[in-house]
């Protein structure tokens, strides 16, 4: 028995370490065949907005990101071996934060010959494990990176210092920040989403494993709309199920498929200055634009 339970723990420390080294190609084998794109993106995950409704596109597959105008031409492109399709914040042009290569970067790219991309340096402690979604609580200046293998969110603020870091209870991935302050922070391998306030105090856990409303299948990444519910990926579900704040399901929006409003693996999720959802449909390599309730209004490729 002592050398079953010993074979046992190898296999597992085998299996995260395989896991960490090489997610993103397991992850693939996982989807099947990639389809190629002949348009702007292979495979768009990484989205976000900034106030002048810039939106910026992180595509794994590409290892680019992409600024688009707000009707979505091509305003700049910058290609790095760091870029992996991750979570970002984006402020304006000069002040990008990504996550690549289990690490934080800070990107500028005003001028698009000369593109400047910096490893943020942590003092305090030096260096973080594993970064897999960024938020930002634009009212605090603070930053929240959820740390999937040390399962913990880091707490940082406008200079990247350290405010305080607290422990989670399963592998942590996307983190959204509510209208009152607290997170939500979705834990994918789980299948169920915890809200937690910002100095870690857990709050009430929202779904389970299933396909029914309020249930998930890997959920990814959460966000708050201009009214107040909450977004959130259920990605193997293809479709994002909308909560309200009591976060209870209200109904869910889109199905797997490739028309307009359907998906293929949903991964982050964004609102523009008019209000409109927009969504990384990255298996059906495009950017989504609905209305808040669901309906489509345009597609970016």
């Amino acid at each position: 028995m002592k050398k079953l339970g010993v074979a046992a723990a190898i296999l597992v420390a085998l299996l995260g370490a395989s896991w960490l080294l090489f997610h993103r190609s397991i992850k693939k084998l996982l989807r099947g065949g990639t389809e190629i794109s002949t348009g702007r993106f292979q495979d768009p995950e990484g989205l976000s907005v900034d106030s002048e409704g810039r939106i910026y596109v992180s595509d794994e597959d590409r290892g680019t990101l992409t600024v688009l105008s707000p009707e979505g031409a091509t305003l700049r492109t910058m290609k790095r071996d760091f870029l992996h399709g991750d979570s970002l914040v984006a402020l304006r042009l000069d002040r990008i934060i990504t996550i690549g290569e289990h690490e934080l970067w800070r990107v500028n790219l005003v001028e698009e010959a000369t593109p400047q991309a910096t490893r943020i340096e942590l003092s305090s402690p030096p260096g973080i494990s594993d970064p897999e979604g960024i938020a930002l609580n634009r009212a605090t200046g603070h930053f929240f990176v959820t740390l999937e293998d040390a399962r913990k969110i880091r707490v940082l603020d406008l200079d990247f210092k350290l405010v305080l870091e607290f422990p989670v209870p399963h592998d942590p991935e996307g983190i959204g920040v509510l209208p009152d302050g607290r997170l939500i922070v979705t834990f994918s391998k789980d299948d169920f989403c915890q809200v937690f306030s910002p100095d870690g105090t857990p709050g009430p856990k929202i779904g389970r494993k299933g396909k029914a409303l309020g249930e998930f299948n890997n959920p990814d990444f959460a966000l708050a709309g201009p009214d107040g519910r909450i977004y959130i990926t259920d990605q193997k579900n293809h479709r994002i199920q909308v909560f309200d704040r009591d976060f209870k399901p209200l109904f869910a929006i889109g199905r797997h498929g490739k028309g307009p409003g359907e998906f293929d693996d949903p991964e982050d999720l964004a609102f523009d200055p008019k209000g409109r959802l927009l969504v990384a449909d990255g298996g059906n390599h495009r950017i989504q634009v609905l209305k808040p309730t669901g309906e489509f209004v345009a597609e970016i490729k």
